[in-house]
């Protein structure tokens, strides 16, 4: 099991493209201008990182000079599930001629620890911290996301960034002006309320259709949604602000549960919606020893191990479970097994999508 642990964490860690250039033409930060009419910036590629290993650096170090900086082009960082210490470098230009207030967001939730370093105008630097390791109170701004309120005076001014955490280590960094974050927050609010919305009503549905069938298949759906919608809501921080603020131990720990719920829940699901023990002997039994007894090992593991051990796990078992479901209901719909052809019809873009999902969190994307 550790070795299989190991084996997960270096292919969350090592298989992603990394840029091998640390020339020092490639470290030149270029500073992104913010001006009174910008809403909205971007700050990912304007970005250097550097990856501390043994997370021994300290602020004065990086900020030393002497630090050899990696650039990245794409939108968005991505180290899978990387055990080092990562810093940041930006620079931003304020050409409005006065100062502004900004928002600077990471679009990550589940990172455990993020420190911003402000530039004084006397020299040194203002930390501030957030992260889900503190309680949802102690952040800065009332967001799902990681905030910082950030003032800029007019010129140049260079930020660092030292974000450590046991989850996933993939996110983009952005800006947002006062109205920018006010429109975010209207365009934003109403898709992630409208598609919580849709899926309690399938949650009410199914269940009075259980209540009136008895069909067993009906139950582990609604359980099952269940645990997505609360999955959901872990992932994007909305659990985090609104329903267990205060809970450090369990925001940080509920998620592979979640997650090897949905997995559980998934394989008695297709066992009693496609009747595999009745028609299939041995799709039922790779049902058994690949999806359930696997994730009832991960649920458990979720509840008493480390949480990089559990999260890990729990992922690499979703990606196993969407692939079995995959090729089981293509394979049964190859057969003309006409129950088949409903439950892909119903699953292949939720498979599909834990599929893409899972492979961009072991950095692979």
């Amino acid at each position: 099991m550790k070795k299989a642990v190991t084996l997960l964490l270096m292919l969350g860690s090592f298989l992603l493209p990394r840029m091998s250039t640390t020339s020092l033409e490639a470290q030149t930060l270029q500073p992104v201008p913010i001006t009174d009419s910008l809403q909205a910036v971007t700050l990912t590629r304007n970005t250097l990182y550097y990856r501390d290993d043994e997370g021994s650096l300290t602020i004065d170090t990086i900020a030393s000079g002497d630090i050899r900086w990696t650039p990245e082009s794409r939108k968005s960082f991505n180290f899978g599930y990387a055990t080092s210490v990562f810093w940041f470098k930006f620079a931003v230009r304020n050409d409005s001629g006065r100062s502004s207030n900004w928002l600077f967001e990471i679009d990550y939730p589940l990172l455990d620890s993020v420190k911003l370093y402000s530039p004084k105008p006397g020299g040194g630097f203002t930390e501030k911290e957030t992260g889900d390791m503190l309680p949802f109170g102690h952040r800065e701004v009332n967001d799902r996301n990681l905030m910082f309120s950030i003032d800029t005076p007019p010129g140049e001014h260079t930020y660092y960034l030292r974000i450590a955490s046991s989850s996933s280590v993939n996110f983009a960094f952005l800006m947002w002006s006062p109205q920018g974050d006010r429109n975010r927050l209207v365009t934003e609010f109403p898709v992630h309320w409208i598609y919580y919305g849709l899926m309690f009503i399938m949650v009410v549905y199914n269940l009075f259709i259980f209540f009136s069938s008895k069909a067993s298949s009906y139950i582990y759906y609604v359980l099952m949604i269940t645990a997505w919608i609360l999955f959901q809501l872990t992932l994007n921080g909305f659990a985090f602000q609104y329903l267990w603020p205060n809970f450090i131990w369990w925001a940080n720990n509920c998620l592979p549960l979640f997650m090897s719920l949905i997995a559980l829940l998934s394989g008695f699901f297709m066992r009693s919606y496609l009747q595999t023990a009745k028609n299939f002997r041995t799709i039922d039994r790779i049902a058994i020893f690949v999806i359930i007894l696997p994730a009832a090992v991960s649920f458990i593991f979720a509840l008493v191990a480390k949480y990089r051990v559990a999260i890990v796990l729990a992922t690499a078992l979703s990606l196993a479970a969407a692939v079995v479901h995959l090729v089981i209901g293509v394979y049964l719909t190859m057969r003309k097994y006409r129950p088949a052809r409903f439950y892909m019809l119903g699953l292949f873009g939720t498979v599909l999508g834990i599929v893409i999902y899972t492979t961009k969190t072991f950095g692979f994307f």
